[in-house]
């Protein structure tokens, strides 16, 4: 999934909100396999849950669980006050995001400005042959 056309809904998705849930879908597919390669639990923003993406049980923030994990990676996640209640008191935290100003960067001690949907699944395959799963 290293290429464009991964991230480019169907051709018979035409609807803006399809395409939009349709590529959510595919980044919580990716995130699903970067969280089975390192043993991991999925959270997600309450904006994902409420959109539908994810269910309610995946929260992580103020109205949500609060996790402090070893690794917090936070893809595409902006970083707004309220979900960093739930994951501030994570032991590492790594920023996944296209946004190079997104708030998430000021809480994480590792960075990397890129789209989601293109790196991780280079993350996952680089773990997945180091760690050999």
């Amino acid at each position: 999934m290293a290429n464009n056309a991964a991230i480019t809904p169907p051709a018979e998705i035409t609807d803006e909100k399809q395409k939009e849930v349709w590529k959510a879908q595919q980044g919580f597919a990716l995130i699903r396999e970067l969280a089975g390669v390192l043993k991991a639990a999925v959270g997600a923003s309450r904006a994902a849950v409420d959109a539908g993406y994810i269910p309610y049980a995946n929260q992580v923030g103020q109205t949500g669980k609060v996790v402090s994990p070893d690794l917090y990676i936070a893809c595409a996640i902006s970083g707004a006050i309220q979900h960093q209640a739930g994951m501030r008191t994570s032991k590492n935290i790594l920023a996944i995001n296209k946004d190079p100003e997104a708030p998430i960067f000021g809480l994480a001690r590792f960075g990397v400005v890129s789209d989601m949907h293109k790196f991780v699944p280079a993350l996952t395959a680089e773990l997945k042959k180091r760690l050999g799963r």
